[in-house]
């Protein structure tokens, strides 16, 4: 009898055994070079078991001293990695929210998918009682655009004072546009530069 290291399931045969790694790549040993041949996942060196760097320190002939600081310094490790997993919530005793970062953009996500029309009144009415954040807001995303040059910025460019439409607009001529005004102000600083040493 033949066994699968990763889910223990029995196999009669070495040919029935290769068969199912071939099916569940899930169960392939690993090779991840915490030993010199392939091995069972999680196994006491092998990357995926969270001690393996301890315990490869240890076969290395280092001392209990060492291997106690490198085991501290990755469950701190570990720990800050999990804390930045979550966003800041004052109102909670632990000072982090439920969800994590991830999850909470899925759900925030999902909800704006299902209720459109809710949205688009939070919206008008945010706008509505913030009237100088928004103008903020909007400021700060042209001078974004402008600066980088973005895409829309540029199509409204080349739209402007023309008959073209923004959507009619092909990429290359965006940017050959884009090309032309970063050569405009490179001629714009060096004649700012030129004025500041005379």
């Amino acid at each position: 009898m033949l066994r699968c290291n990763h889910c223990r399931t029995r196999r009669s045969n070495r040919s029935s055994l290769f068969r199912h790694l071939l099916d569940h790549p899930e169960c392939a040993p690993c090779q991840c070079g915490g030993y010199h041949y392939p091995h069972r996942k999680g196994s006491p060196f092998c990357e995926a078991n969270r001690n393996c760097f301890p315990n490869r320190a240890s076969r290395e002939g280092a001392t209990d001293e060492e291997v106690a600081e490198i085991k501290r310094r990755m469950t701190a490790e570990l720990e800050e990695r999990a804390l930045t997993a979550f966003s800041k919530d004052g109102s909670r005793g632990s000072g982090l929210a439920i969800w994590c970062k991830v999850c909470a953009a899925e759900k925030s996500r999902a909800w704006f998918k299902a209720n459109p029309e809710k949205n688009f009144a939070r919206s008008k009415a945010w706008v509505k009682a913030n009237p100088e954040k928004q103008k903020a807001k909007a400021k700060k995303r042209r001078d974004r655009q402008t600066k980088g040059l973005a895409r829309s910025y540029v199509a409204r460019l080349l739209a402007a004072n023309t008959s073209l439409l923004v959507a009619d607009i092909s990429l290359e001529l965006i940017e050959a546009k884009r090309q032309q005004i970063l050569l405009l102000r490179a001629g714009q600083a060096v004649k700012t530069q030129l004025k500041k040493t005379k």
